[in-house]
C-alpha cells in the first residue's frame, strides 16, 4: 500500500527551516544530496532577507532545481508594487542561475490590515515576469466565500498555481479539489502536508495554529497521525496535487526518514553542478 501511493505521487516539495544563511546552506546540501529537487522558503516577518536568501538558494542550485519564495503580504507594506519588484527580482535571478524560481502569495496570519488583500495586488498578478501562486482553504466554514476569493485572484490569468492549506477533513479536502479540477483544470494544485511526528502533535494540542483542521483520531499519537497523513495523501495522488512537506520541518536525519516512509525514495540526485 505505501509503496503504491509513493509511486501515485509527485515528489514532494520542502519547505526550508533555518536560522542562518549558513545553516539554509546545509539544509540545501543534506536534502540535494538525498535527491530533493524543490523547496520554499517562508515569509514570517517583515525583516526577512527573502532576496538574499533566494541568491544563497541560487548559489547551492542548479538548472532543475526550483524554489517557491513566498510573499506575505501582511509583511510587505507597499502591497502590488512590492510584489511586482520581487517578481521581477527572481526573474532575473532565475535567468542568471538556471534555477526555476517562483512566488506564493500569502495574506500573513492574524488580522490583515487595509490594503492587504489579494484586490490590491492585481496589477502584479496580471501578467508577472516570473510565476505566481496563491493560497487556498478547502476547509473554510463558508466555502462560497473562499471561493468566490481564490475565483478573484485567479481573474487577471497570471496565477499559475494553487497551494492548499493543511487539513484532515478529507471529505471536504476531496469536494473542493473536484470543484478546482473543474473549475481551473490547467493550474498547478500543491497541498501541504505535516510530517507526522511527536513534536508535531505535541505543538498542534497545545497552541493549534488558525486555519488547521486536525482531527482527534489524528491528534491522538503518531501511528495514528501517519495512518490519517496516509490517507490524505491518497486524495491528493487522486487528483495529482503535488505535496509540500511543511511543519515542524526536515532538519535531521530522523525526519528525512519520516519524509522517505512517506513519499519514498526520490530519484537519484545528479552530479553536483556549479555554475
Amino acid at each position: 500500500m505505501a509503496a503504491q501511493l509513493a509511486g501515485a505521487l509527485r515528489p514532494p516539495r520542502i519547505e526550508l527551516f533555518f536560522k542562518t544563511p549558513a545553516e539554509l546552506k546545509e539544509r540545501l546540501r543534506d536534502l540535494t544530496a538525498a535527491g530533493y529537487r524543490s523547496f520554499n522558503l517562508v515569509n514570517k516577518d517583515k525583516k526577512d532577507p527573502m532576496l538574499a536568501w533566494v541568491d544563497v538558494c541560487c548559489e547551492e542550485l542548479g538548472p532543475g532545481d526550483d524554489v517557491c519564495a513566498h510573499f506575505s503580504s501582511k509583511y510587505n507594506a507597499r502591497g502590488g508594487p512590492a510584489l511586482a519588484e520581487r517578481l521581477a527580482a527572481l526573474a532575473a535571478r532565475s535567468q542568471a542561475s538556471g534555477v526555476a524560481l517562483s512566488t506564493l502569495l500569502v495574506s500573513g496570519s492574524g488580522k490583515r490590515k487595509k490594503g492587504h488583500f489579494a484586490s490590491d495586488l492585481a496589477g502584479a498578478l496580471n501578467a508577472p515576469p516570473s510565476p505566481v501562486g496563491v493560497a487556498f482553504n478547502p476547509y473554510e466554514d463558508d466555502m462560497e466565500k473562499e471561493r468566490a476569493a481564490l475565483a478573484a485572484k485567479l481573474k487577471g490569468g497570471g496565477v499559475s498555481s494553487v497551494w492548499l492549506q493543511f487539513g484532515v477533513r478529507l471529505e471536504d479536502l476531496d469536494r473542493e479539489l473536484l470543484w478546482l479540477r473543474a473549475s481551473f483544470p490547467s493550474l498547478e494544485l500543491v497541498g501541504s502536508v505535516f510530517l507526522p511526528t511527536k513534536k508535531l502533535i505535541a505543538q498542534q494540542k497545545f497552541r493549534p495554529w488558525n486555519g488547521v483542521a486536525l482531527s482527534d483520531e489524528y491528534l491522538s499519537g503518531p501511528e495514528a497521525a501517519e495512518r490519517v497523513t496516509r490517507q490524505l495523501l491518497a486524495v491528493y495522488a487522486k487528483h495529482d496535487v503535488r505535496p509540500l512537506v511543511e511543519a515542524p520541518g526536515v532538519r535531521t536525519a530522523k525526519d528525512l526518514a519520516v519524509v522517505s516512509r512517506l513519499f519514498g525514495e526520490p530519484a537519484p540526485p545528479a552530479k553536483k553542478r556549479r555554475l
